[in-house]
């Protein structure tokens, strides 16, 4: 198989017809090295709650829950993705979630991606979030809801998308594991990939919730 070359970089090189990975091969800026995803396909109660208004939660990882915790077979996977090593300290990963969840007309639904070292029990810490400092107790995060008031009416059945896309560049060539993590402030517990409402009827619907990161070369 004859090399494949972007102006003057060879991009890929083999003799035997497979792609060569070895660390001589040069990926332009912004190519897709590896694509990982996770889908939770199961539905989950998001019962803990902080009822404390007056208490900052947005780093303490112990008021926060793993979206599809648990999760396994047909319920799909947690969505928690464990990175290989990059292939060098450039290396910028795409991030994107979508999070289907119950809206009901009480409580307060935060989400972002929290990460530690991979293979490691560090505490897991926010990758990024919102601008603190707005007021004292804002609760910060990456994507989700704030309070459900504004839904209008009881909004049993009726569920929400939680999406954000993100661009991380770490600097640096460590292996990392990351997962979506949703705060819920008091109020009923939220339903992920479904409504709240349980009635039997054909007027309700279940949905998946998704979880992609793509490594791209910096």
């Amino acid at each position: 198989m004859p090399d494949l070359v972007l102006g003057s970089t060879t991009v890929i090189s083999d003799s035997s017809g497979s792609l060569a990975w070895g660390s001589s091969v040069t990926f332009p800026a912004g190519m897709v090295i590896k694509s990982y995803q996770k889908v939770f396909k199961g539905t989950q109660a998001i019962t803990s709650t902080a009822a404390d208004a007056s208490t900052q939660y947005s780093n303490d990882v112990t008021r926060w829950v793993v979206i599809g915790a648990g999760a396994s077979g047909s319920d799909g996977d947690p969505l928690n993705i464990t990175l290989d090593t990059p292939k060098n300290s450039s290396s910028k990963y795409l991030i994107r979630a979508n999070v289907t969840y119950s809206r009901k007309q009480d409580g307060s639904h935060f989400m972002g991606w929290w990460y530690r070292t991979a293979g490691t029990s560090d505490t897991y810490v926010p990758l990024v979030q919102g601008k603190g400092g707005v007021a004292n107790y804002w609760t910060q995060a990456a994507f989700g809801s704030s309070h459900h008031s504004s839904t209008g009416g009881s909004g049993n059945y009726g569920v929400r998308q939680g999406s954000m896309e993100y661009l991380w560049s770490p600097g640096t060539a460590t292996a990392y594991q990351i997962q979506i993590m949703v705060f819920n402030y008091t109020g009923s517990a939220p339903q992920i990939n479904r409504p709240y409402n349980a009635d039997a009827h054909n007027y309700q619907g279940t949905f998946i919730s998704t979880f992609t990161i793509q490594e791209l070369a910096g």
